[in-house]
């Protein structure tokens, strides 16, 4: 047996060295254990029956040991393997869904007004319950109010009244809600930022208006000196000036006066580097008359080339114009630069050198570091480095093809020289040839094609083309064979023929399909209603009729030649009777 045979085999491998002895006799019965285990479970599948295998299924079957492709799903409704969809049923429900066939308790149900311009606007409602009204809407009902509401119709006590929201406005207020138009404006400089320039000599100082206090404040180191401003004064209403120092050292002068018609009666001035700067120098007191002010500035002390910040203020807010006179005298100050001759920046008015002499680089700027090179993006030997263009810009060595959709396409050339070329309908690149159906013989043949391009059709234009045909088709150029003719009763495609169909005609056709007017009666003439032979009608024909009178087959009285008598024929006999028959 197949169990000796193991057995053998075991011993076999003990006395080789192949088992360690003391697992063979263990190794052998859990063998048989599992030999028979196998063969049981092997015997369930063979024998059972399959079913559904996936837990998942409606149908699931535990008992079953293998799938037999019957597993089903559940739709949305929850039946076994249906297809309904479910939904909202509810028909008054904002989401009613009309195809659904069972209820999935989605429905959203009337709630409320959904309409925002609505006086009863409901932001929590999904659903619109058609309560929306529009008539007794509250709110500000003043024109002239920061909220007003067009809409309102009812006034509910919430208007808020404006006025002067403008920082720069002179009676600008911070709490208020809205600009009403009522806002008062001094001159433009009465803001640092908008300061006008100063020109040398007679300058008209206007300070009428100024009211916009930006914080500007001048420490007190006394009065009546140059550098000096009464620290007990403060800004009230001051006007921003500029001017610009000359390009070399000057003494620098400023003062105002009130002669002429000028309305101002006292200043103070201050210089600042910009808005928000540095103050350099002020003074309150400081000119020849009492109330005037004056500053004055050495060689040198300002910077050449600078434009400065004036400040003018009126005297505890005094308010009107005075004169300023702007002096800058460059004929007693040394001037310093670069005194080399060679130098790009060699000032040839300078008298004392400063060390600033500087050499023209490359791109030509006075102490510049550019290079120079080919700066056109789109030459061959472009320099991204380069600051100024050398003329040395070449387009020749990167020159070809760009578009690589083109069958002549330069994958080197990054200057497109208008050489690009397509595939011709053939093919060719660069050729003018089209492809199409060359065949003469197809429907479509297109005589001006060089190539076939397999388009060939013999079906689109088959048909009959004898013009004498009855279904001659004019559009058809090969004749596919199903020419029809009109056979001898005008029947297209027909095979009738025409001839006597009166059958009492002495000619009568019985295969003829259409008539053709040939019937005559003179060559088998009879005598109508002569039924007895004696060349008259009479009473004895007509004891024949009444004799034959309701025969339907081989009628001898039949007068109308319908196979049967009957009054019709009684009819025709009565018309002839009494004829003569010749």
């Amino acid at each position: 047996t197949y169990r000796d045979a193991s057995d053998q085999c075991s011993l076999s491998r003990i006395w080789g060295g192949i088992h360690p002895p003391a697992d063979d006799i263990p190794g052998r019965f859990m063998g048989e254990q599992i030999g028979l285990d196998a063969f049981a479970l092997a015997e369930l599948y063979f024998n059972a029956d399959g079913g559904c295998t996936d837990e998942m299924a409606c149908n699931y079957d535990p008992t079953a040991l293998c799938d037999n492709g019957s597993c089903l799903q559940l739709d949305s409704c929850g039946n076994c393997g249906e297809t309904a969809d479910s939904g909202c049923t509810n028909v008054v429900a904002c989401n009613f869904a009309p195809l659904a066939t069972c209820d999935d308790g989605t429905c959203i149900l009337p709630d409320g007004c959904t309409d925002v311009l609505a006086c009863n606007y409901d932001d929590t409602a999904f659903c619109d319950d058609g309560t929306c009204e529009f008539t007794s809407c509250p709110g500000c009902t003043n024109p002239l109010a920061c909220n007003y509401t067009p809409a309102a119709t009812q006034d509910d006590g919430s208007c808020i009244l404006g006025g002067c929201d403008d920082a720069l406005a002179c009676n600008y207020d911070a709490a208020v809600a809205c600009n009403d138009g009522t806002c008062i404006y001094g001159p433009s400089n009465d803001v640092c930022a908008n300061a006008l320039p100063l020109v040398l000599g007679t300058n008209v100082i206007d300070n009428t208006g100024a009211c916009i206090d930006e914080g500007f404040a001048v420490p007190g180191t006394g009065c009546n000196i140059t550098t000096g401003w009464c620290n007990q004064n403060g800004v009230e209403a001051d006007v921003f000036y500029t001017f610009t120092t000359p390009s070399i050292p000057a003494i620098i002068s400023m003062e105002t006066s009130f002669d002429g018609t000028v309305t101002q009666t006292d200043t103070q001035i201050a210089v600042f580097g910009e808005c928000g700067g540095t103050l350099i120098a002020a003074n309150d007191d400081g000119g020849e008359d009492q109330w005037m002010s004056r500053l004055e500035f050495a060689c040198g002390e300002l910077e050449v080339n600078t434009t400065y910040l004036l400040l003018i203020d009126g005297y505890q807010g005094v308010n009107g114009t005075a004169n300023l006179e702007l002096i800058m005298d460059s004929s007693t100050c040394p001037i310093p630069g670069c005194t080399i001759g060679t130098a790009c920046n060699f000032n040839p008015a300078a008298t004392v050198d400063d060390g600033s002499c500087l050499a023209n680089d490359d791109c030509g700027n006075c102490g510049g570091t550019e290079t120079s090179g080919c700066i056109d993006i789109g030459a061959c030997n472009y320099d991204v480095a380069a600051s100024c263009d050398n003329g040395s810009c070449e387009y020749l060595t990167c020159e070809g093809c760009t578009d690589d959709t083109s069958c002549n396409f330069d994958i080197t050339a990054s200057i497109d020289d208008g050489s690009c070329l397509q595939f011709d309908g053939c093919g060719n690149c660069g050729g003018s040839e089209i492809a199409g159906c060359i065949n003469p013989g197809a429907c479509n043949y297109v005589l001006e094609a060089s190539c076939d391009d397999g388009s060939c059709n013999f079906t689109s234009c088959a048909g009959c083309t004898d013009i004498n045909a009855c279904n001659f088709d004019f559009i058809a150029t090969l004749d596919d064979g199903s020419c029809l003719y009109t056979d001898e009763c005008g029947v297209c495609g027909g095979n009738g023929t025409e001839g006597c169909m009166d059958i009492n005609a002495c000619n009568y056709d019985a295969i003829a399909e259409c008539d053709d007017s040939s019937c005559e009666y003179a060559t088998c003439f009879v005598c109508y209603g002569d039924f007895d032979g004696d060349l008259i009608v009479t009473i004895s024909d007509l004891m024949i009729m009444l004799g034959d009178f309701g025969c339907v087959e081989n009628c001898t009285a039949d007068m109308d030649g319908n196979d049967a008598v009957g009054i019709s024929d009684l009819g025709e006999f009565l018309i002839v009777f009494g004829a003569v028959c010749e």
